[in-house]
Parts: C-alpha cells; structure tokens; sequence
C-alpha cells in the first residue's frame, strides 16, 4: 500500500514553513549568531541536497528534498541576520545637524506634527545609505512654518537621534517591533526654532524610494481632490482611508465605531479593494478578453502601480501578488491552487522584507485569506438556496465565518476585543465598500465633466454617510463587543492547535463518509453485498486524507 504525503502537492507551502521557520529561530538567537555563520551553514545544507541526490539511490527524494527544505530554513535565518544589521546604525549622544527628506505627508498630532524622515547627510557629510527617523516636530503657531513641508520635501534640522523606545501598552502591541518591521533606525524630536527648509538631496535615495516618494506626492494631490467636495471631515476620512489607504484624517470616534462594529478591516486597504479594482480593469480592458497576454499585463501594471501609490502595505502587496499569479493561471489555461498561490505571495513577501512577519497586518492578511480558502467552500455546500440574492448573502455569510474564524484569536490576543455583530457588519459593508471604490473611479474619470462628477460626488457621499451611521448605530447596540480580552501567546497558539486538529477531523470525516457512499453505490450497482469482494483498498496518507482508492492484488 503506497503513502503519499499531501504536502508535495503544495511545494510553496513547504518552502514557506521552512522559511519561517528559520526567520523565527534566528530572531529568537538574535545577534548571537553571525550572519556568516547563518549563510556558511545554508551553504553546506544545499551541498549536501547536491551530494544526497548522487549517493542515495532508495530514498533519493526524500533526503533532497529534506536538505533543501533546511536550505530554505537557513536561508531565512540569513536574511534575518541581514535586516539586523542594516536596521543597527551608531548614534550619537550628542544633538546633531543633519539633512533630510520628508517621507510622509506630515500630519499634526495635538502641539506636534509626526513624519517620517530619511536623513542623508549628518554634518555635512553624506551617509552610506539614507537612515530612517520617525520625527515629531513642534509646532509654531505663530508662523505656522511647517505648513510648508510636504512629502519629497527637504529639510535641515538640529537635534538629538535616539533609538527607537517602547511605549507603555494595555495590549500585546510591540512599537518596537512595529518600527523594525516599517524599517525605522531612530527616532527624535525637533524644537520649532531647529530647522529649515533646505532643497532634497534626491540623489542619496534609491530608485525605489524616489519613485515611492513621487507616487506618494500624487497620492496627496488625488487627496486634494477629495477635499474639494465639500463633505465633512469624516466623511472625507473613510473615503482617503478606503481607496488611497490614507487612514491620517479618522478620528477616534470613526475608528472605535467601525473596530467595534467590527468593519474595521475595509478601512485597510487590502484583497477585498484591490479585487474591485482588478475586476474593474478587466471590464474597462474587455472581460471576455481576459486570457490576452496584452491585457493582463496592463492591467497588472495598473495593480502594480496602484500598490506604489497606496504605499505597498502588506496587505496590498499580498493581494497584488495572488493577482499576479491568477492572471498566470488564467493565461496558461491551469486551475489556481489558492493555497499554493498564498505560499508563493507569502514566500516573495518575507524574502523581501523577512521582518514582515511580525506585522500585525501580514499575520491577519494571510490568516484571514488562508480561512476563506480552506473554510468558505465547505462551509457553502452546508446549504445551496435556490434564489440567487439567498446564494449571494450566504456566499457573504460563509465567507465572513471562514475569515472570523481563522483572525479572531489574533485579534483577541493584539487588541482585545471580539465584535458580536461582524455577520451583519459584514453584509453592510462589502456592498457599501464595492460602491465607493465604483464611485471613487467614476469621480476620477468624469472630473472633465463638471456636472456629471458632481452628481457621482453627492451619490459617494451620501452612500459614505449611510456606512457611517449604519455603523455608529451598530456599535452603539448592547453587547457589540466582548471587551477586555487577555489571551497569552500560549493560549494563542493552543487555539490555533485546536482548531487545526478540528479542521483535520472533520475533513478526515468527510472523506471517509464520501467513501462509504461510493462502496454503497459499487454494491448496489454490481448487485454483490460483500464490501471485501468490489477489490478496493482504501489509501490514506499521513495527514489523515484520503488520496484515492487502488485495486488489490
């Protein structure tokens, strides 16, 4: 009887584990292990890959594999190494002149205004490469001289960079970490009297950044744009928050209405939007032509080029890279294996940023896409209703479950909170969500005609005021949310433990059900009631899933 292992159906889901599963290892050692000695052992793991598929004639497979799985594994612990070391830069404990180039579009938190710096020159003299500050600048409420600065901007400032400190929590959220994973090196604050304008030193900055800087630049007129509508400030939040990800404008009570109400995912911008807008360009570029190679390379690069302008969260980039790999499904005329799809957007994301995963953002993304894919489908066929806007709130109904199961624990564990009414939210929302992104483009592509984008601009804020008071009025129910959650990262992961044994059970269940009918159909239809006499041996791999079903000898 042959075994079959069903993760050799998933190769970059192997890839992915291993992956890691040295990035968790070689952040727990820290900076104990060099980074040479990290790449000095992936070297010897992938020659002995080398040397195992000459040697080994029986088990040839396994034991290549095995070595290029630790490969992998060591190689994401390399990485690790690598992101330390470049996040690590000498201070001094002295304030310092420096230049830099404003990175974000400045937003003003109370007396203070917050942005982000890339400082390229300390004394006068250039720097390696540019160092990443998280700044708070007092505000000069006389001159009101910070108006002026932009993102692309430069700027010469006097004062004291200090590492990046943590900051008292009632929950599990780590500033720290958070600043590692978005790349910050230092942060500091600057007195109102301590600096300039200056012309940016561009020319330090790499490609990648300069182009970010640009697309952030447009984003910020696009934002204009919006402001020129004359709607209230928190109408104008959702808005910026929902197609140009710019979350800045939410106020506290707009935020807490939609956590609590539980919609606060669709003011991150992530597959749910870039999906609209994907299925958007397809339309725009002729649906039926969506297996041309011409169109959907142009409406990658607009996917691609939308991801820049929003700033690449990980969200986005996530999405964006399943895209990327459907519309190569869907041109080569191949089934997308979903999970296998996920691996490979998880797999390019952490090569390139391994610290990625330690975002709060990267782990709810993947887990929540991972859920509808393993849960929505089964979750459906528990019921098929006939008429289809029955089928279309149940296909939103499965789909929020499967989400909801896979992402509250984490959601407990960061925040605290678990929102009761997420099923009803969730039917709100998606429509609500779709219509604005609609409208949103249609404003952009009407602005030319000045009285039909005025009728597209009263119908996407009324439908924005509708969302927002449908929502405030949810959250104020009794009992919208359970509050105060502690969960330890032991109990986290016991609940993640429980609910894959359960998933394995009740798919090991299924199979097995399916097989039993199919021997009850072989009896019925050969007219022979000896279960041993229709010569079928059941195969079942180590996963506890049946793979199929083989003649005996």
């Amino acid at each position: 009887m042959k075994l079959h292992i069903r993760l050799q159906f998933y190769p970059f889901l192997r890839l992915v584990m291993a992956l890691i599963a040295g990035i968790v290892t070689a952040d727990g050692l820290g900076e104990r292990v060099p980074v040479a000695c990290w790449l000095a052992f992936a070297m010897c793991a992938l020659v002995l890959s080398m040397v195992a598929s000459k040697l080994c004639d029986r088990h040839r497979t396994w034991v290549q594999s095995l070595f290029l799985l630790l490969t992998t594994c060591l190689l994401g612990a390399t990485l690790v190494g690598l992101c330390h070391r470049r996040l690590r830069v000498t201070l001094s404990a002295a304030p310092v002149d420096y230049g830099a180039v404003v990175a974000s579009e400045p937003q003003v938190r109370g007396k203070t205004v917050r942005m982000d710096l890339l400082v390229t020159h300390v004394a006068a003299r250039p720097l390696p490469r540019p160092v990443s500050v998280r700044a708070s600048l007092l505000c000069d409420t006389l001159s009101g001289r910070w108006r002026q600065l932009h993102v692309g901007n430069g700027l010469r400032a006097y004062s004291l960079l200090v590492p990046i400190r943590s900051k008292e929590r009632s929950t599990h959220f780590d500033y720290v970490r958070w600043a590692q994973v978005h790349g910050y090196q230092a942060q500091t604050f600057i007195y109102y009297r301590d600096w300039e304008a200056a012309p940016p030193a561009l020319s330090a900055l790499s490609t990648l950044q300069r182009v970010r800087l640009r697309m952030l630049a447009f984003r910020q007129r696009l934002l204009q744009h919006y402001r020129a509508l004359g709607s209230d400030e928190q109408q104008y939040a959702v808005i910026a928050a929902m197609t140009l990800g710019d979350k800045s404008a939410l106020s506290q009570a707009t935020r807490d209405a939609y956590s609590i109400s539980g919609a606060s995912h669709v003011l991150a911008l992530s597959g749910l939007h870039l999906g609209i807008v994907y299925a958007i360009l397809t339309f725009l570029l002729g649906g039926r032509k969506r297996r041309s190679w011409v169109a959907q390379a142009l409406v990658l690069c607009a996917v691609w080029i939308y991801a820049l302008l929003v700033g690449l969260p990980a969200s986005v980039v996530r999405s964006a890279t399943m895209l990327t790999v459907y519309s190569c499904c869907v041109l080569l005329h191949r089934e997308h294996a979903s999970v296998n799809a996920l691996a490979f957007a998880a797999l390019v994301m952490l090569v390139a940023s391994p610290l990625s995963l330690w975002d709060v953002s990267f782990q709810l993304s993947f887990l929540a896409v991972l859920g509808i894919v393993v849960y929505q489908p089964r979750l459906f066929r528990l019921w098929r209703p006939a008429p289809k806007p029955f089928r279309w709130v149940w296909g939103m109904v499965t789909v929020s479950l499967a989400a909801q199961v896979t992402t509250a624990p984490l959601v407990a564990y960061y925040f605290g909170r678990f929102s009761c009414y997420f099923l009803l939210t969730n039917i709100l929302v998606v429509p609500a969500a779709a219509l604005i992104l609609y409208g949103a483009i249609a404003l952009f592509v009407t602005t030319p005609f000045a009285a039909v984008s005025q009728g597209v601009a009263l119908a996407l804020l009324w439908v924005v005021r509708w969302l927002n008071e449908a929502l405030a009025l949810v959250a104020s129910w009794p009992g919208a949310s359970v509050e105060g959650i502690r969960l330890s990262l032991v109990q986290v992961v016991l609940l993640y433990v429980m609910l894959l044994s359960l998933t394995v059970v009740v798919v090991c269940a299924g199979h097995l059900r399916s097989l039993d009918e199919l021997d009850a159909f072989n009896r019925a239809t050969t007219g022979n009631n000896n279960p041993a006499s229709n010569g079928y041996d059941r195969v079942i791999d180590d996963a506890g899933l049946v793979e199929d079903d083989v003649r005996s000898e």
